[in-house]
């Protein structure tokens, strides 16, 4: 298996905490909480690398250096990560998520990579506290369809794009739900949404659409007990 920038980060991590804590009888708690935090990540993300299939997803959205670019509902920040190697030190990736701990487990990671280029936000549900203009691209991985107010949001994402700035949307519907008689309440409660659903909510808010793929990921292994299909959505601010 390819051993990624973000794998090395974790291991030099919990290297360079062995070493601060291998002094201090006292420090060892937190080492044994660090080393559990960095191997269940590292595991989690090795895991997501092998269904997820990140790389056709970085070379749709042609990542450049110094780009800027949210991550909305970064979580733990698995996509976050990736984002932040290909933009480099000269670009930026915001990480937002309203869960404070995921972030803070994200800023652990942030600190002993040295990643200036991540930025890690709390955001309020209603509120992605973005700069106008200011982006070239966000990215929404799993997370459009726990949006609540999906119209707010939108708004906000094409005021803090760049003129042509694009949004991606990477979402999941299961065989079952995929049908115009399943409502957008239903879908929600099991962690679905409908691609159509995604492309009529972006050209409420004014995006342009650019690109559709369904099932780009097809009967996802993560999902066992039923058959899950991801599709990608692809607009740009009009």
């Amino acid at each position: 298996m390819k051993c990624s920038k973000y794998l090395i980060l974790f291991l030099t991590a919990s290297l360079l905490l062995n070493s601060h804590v291998s002094t201090a009888q006292s420090s060892a708690a937190g080492n044994t909480r660090f080393d559990a935090l960095v191997s269940e990540q590292m595991n989690e993300f090795m895991v997501r690398d092998y269904w997820q299939k990140p790389e056709i997803l970085l070379k749709l959205m042609d990542i450049q250096p110094a780009e800027s670019i949210a991550d909305l509902g970064a979580g733990r920040g698995y996509f976050s990560l990736k984002l932040a190697e290909r933009v480099g030190p000269d670009g930026k990736v915001i990480a937002l998520d309203i869960d404070v701990t995921r972030l803070n487990q994200l800023r652990l990671l942030k600190r002993y990579g040295q990643l200036e280029q991540l930025e890690i936000v709390r955001n309020e549900t209603d509120d992605l506290q973005l700069k106008a203009a200011s982006l070239d691209k966000i990215v929404i991985l799993n997370s459009y369809h726990e949006l609540s107010d999906i119209e707010t949001i939108l708004k906000q994402c094409r005021v803090a794009l760049k003129p042509q700035g694009k949004v991606f949307i990477i979402d999941k519907v299961s065989d079952k739900m995929d049908n115009d008689k399943t409502s957008r309440k239903k879908l929600v409660k099991n962690h679905f949404i409908r691609r159509n659903m995604v492309e009529q909510e972006l050209q409420s808010a004014g995006f342009s659409l650019l690109k559709g793929i369904d099932k780009y990921i097809e009967g996802d292994k993560a999902e066992a007990t039923r058959k899950t299909n991801w599709f990608v959505v692809v607009a740009a601010r009009e």
